[in-house]
């Protein structure tokens, strides 16, 4: 009977060795999962601003392009 007892408190350590392991496991990639979800917030913020500002430089670019056009005009005008 002794025996039996020993064998059922190895069994028991054994299960909850398991469970600290599967436990420290999930942890871990639950961490890891967080940290990135950081970096890809991070990133999707940077991204945003850039496209606010590509769209701010687009703006600007069209707005020369409309200029020089009508410099061009007036040189051809001024010419004649």
């Amino acid at each position: 009977m002794l025996d039996s007892h020993l064998f059922a408190g190895d069994v028991e350590s054994h299960s909850q060795e398991k469970a600290n392991k599967v436990r420290e496991e999930y942890e871990k990639k639950l961490n890891d999962m967080q940290n990135e979800l950081k970096k890809l917030e991070a990133a999707k913020k940077e991204h945003a601003k850039m496209i606010r500002n590509q769209s701010h430089y687009d703006k600007q670019f069209k707005a020369l392009q409309n200029d020089l056009s009508e410099m061009k005009k007036l040189k051809v005008i001024i010419k004649k």
